[in-house]
């Protein structure tokens, strides 16, 4: 999984502009439609925070796994090894944790996709 991971964020490095880009549109989307200056249904303010989410979580994979861990060795000294035991750890516990996030945003998408398409049928 911490391979993908990384895989993941070094295929999305250059998008990052692009990804901060639609977190700031989004934001501002979802602002406008929240205080009233647009006049547009409640499925575009879902619209735009689901870019926001979608945005934000690759984001904190780009930022989280652009390396790999550290390798073990046996030879390393007590307190190095220790070290990278927790540097691991904390990793795997970051990679799980945006894990979670990104299929709680997935099924937030399909369930957009539901509200988008009942919205075209009636």
């Amino acid at each position: 999984m911490l391979r993908l991971l990384n895989g993941a964020a070094r295929r999305l490095q250059p998008l990052r502009p692009v990804f901060w880009v639609l977190l700031a549109g989004s934001i501002i989307g979802f602002a406008l439609i929240v205080l009233g200056a647009a006049s547009m249904s409640d499925s575009y303010a879902i619209l735009c925070l689901v870019l926001c989410l979608w945005s934000m979580s690759l984001l904190v994979v780009v930022a989280c796994f652009p390396r790999q861990l550290p390798e073990i060795y046996g030879d390393d000294g007590v307190w190095v090894r220790l070290r990278k035991h927790v540097a691991r750890g904390f990793t795997w516990l970051v990679a799980i944790v945006t894990v979670l996030v990104n299929l709680a945003v997935i099924m937030t998408t399909f369930r957009l996709g539901g509200i988008l398409v009942g919205g075209l049928l009636n």
